[in-house]
C-alpha cells in the first residue's frame, strides 16, 4: 500500500463531539484560570499546561508562521510567544504561570497519530544518514516534509521558510526573570545543505520533524533519545526532583515499570530489569535503541 504521502491520509481520530473532547484539550484546560484578578478580563492561555520554552525558542528564531496555529499568544507585555521552561519550580498559576503562551486547540480538533510530514522526514533521514534508497534525494524529502506540515496546519510562507539560511533559534529569556537560559540551543538554519556533514544533516532533519510533529509527544521524545536532537533546555537544579537519578541535561530516558507488574509478573519483570536494564528500573536508564549517550 505504500506510505502516507498526503495530508488527506494522515492517521488521526476526528470524531470528538458533545461530552467527548480531544484528551490533549482536556489536559491543557485543567485548572484553567477564567479571568484575571486585576481587571476581570478573560484569560485565554489555558490551565496549568503551557507551551514549552524549547519549541517556542526554535520557532521564534526561525520566525515560523506556524506559531499562531500552535500557540496562544502570551500575556507578558512585549512578548507575543513565550514558553514556560520545563524542569523548573513552576510559578504560581494564578499570578504568573498563566502568562506564558497556551496551546491553540479546540475540544473537537483531531487527535493525530502520524502525519505525512513525519513520513517525509523519516525518508529524508533514511536517505541522508543511512544511505537507504527512498526513491528520491534527502533534500527533496526534507523540503516536502516542511511543505506538508505548513499545509497540514494551514500556514502560509513555506517556500520562504525552507529557503532561509540565516535565522537560528533564539536563546530563552524568561519574562519573569527567574529561569532564563543564555546558551544557544542550536546554530542550525532551516535551508537544506547537501554539503553538510551527516551529523548536521540529522540535526536539521530532526529539528524540523520535531516541529512538524506538534502534539505527537511520543515520537518527539523517541527521536530526542535516539538522536540527541533537538538540543533542549536542561532542568534547573531545583526543578530536578529525581534525587540524582535523571541527568538534568539529558532528561528522563524511560518510564519505569508499574508496581503491578512486579506483583503480577515477577519472574519476567525481574529478568527484564536484570538483563536489559542493568538491574535498574528507573527513569535514568537508556533503552537499547537510545544511541546517543550525551
Amino acid at each position: 500500500g505504500g506510505v502516507i504521502e498526503q495530508n488527506t491520509d494522515n492517521a488521526a481520530w476526528s470524531y470528538f463531539s458533545g461530552s467527548v473532547n480531544n484528551p490533549i484539550y482536556v489536559a491543557k484546560e485543567y485548572n484553567h484560570i477564567g479571568v484575571h484578578k486585576e481587571d476581570n478580563s478573560a484569560c485565554l492561555t489555558g490551565g496549568d499546561t503551557h507551551a514549552a520554552a524549547d519549541i517556542i525558542c526554535y520557532m521564534n528564531g526561525y520566525e515560523d508562521p506556524r506559531r499562531e496555529k500552535y500557540f496562544v499568544k502570551s500575556e507578558w507585555k512585549g512578548h507575543e510567544y513565550v514558553g514556560l521552561r520545563r524542569g523548573i519550580i513552576i510559578p504560581v498559576l494564578e499570578t504568573t504561570g498563566h502568562k506564558y503562551s497556551g496551546i491553540n486547540m479546540k475540544p473537537n480538533d483531531p487527535l493525530y497519530w502520524m502525519n505525512a510530514a513525519e513520513v517525509a522526514f523519516l525518508r529524508a533521514e533514511a536517505a541522508a544518514i543511512y544511505n537507504f534508497n527512498m526513491g528520491g534525494e534527502a533534500g527533496e524529502f526534507y523540503n516536502t516534509g516542511i511543505r506538508l506540515s505548513f499545509e497540514q496546519w494551514g500556514a502560509d510562507g513555506a517556500e520562504e521558510y525552507l529557503n532561509n539560511e540565516t535565522l537560528r533559534p533564539e536563546t530563552y529569556v524568561d519574562p519573569d526573570g527567574k529561569n532564563s537560559y543564555d546558551r544557544d540551543l542550536s546554530r542550525i538554519t532551516v535551508k537544506w545543505d547537501n554539503a553538510a556533514s551527516p551529523e548536521e544533516k540529522q540535526e536539521r532533519i530532526i529539528i524540523q520533524k520535531w516541529i512538524a510533529n506538534w502534539q505527537l509527544g511520543n515520537e518527539a521524545w523517541a527521536d530526542y533519545r535516539r538522536t540527541g536532537y533537538p538540543h533542549l533546555i536542561p532542568a534547573t537544579a531545583a526543578g530536578n526532583k529525581s534525587g540524582g537519578i535523571v541527568d538534568s541535561e539529558r532528561g528522563a530516558r524511560r518510564i519505569p515499570y508499574p508496581a503491578s507488574e512486579y506483583g503480577d509478573n515477577p519472574v519476567n519483570i525481574n529478568y527484564a530489569v536484570a538483563t536489559y536494564l542493568g538491574g535498574r528500573d528507573d527513569m535514568g536508564r537508556d533503552l537499547w535503541w537510545a544511541k546517543k549517550t550525551k
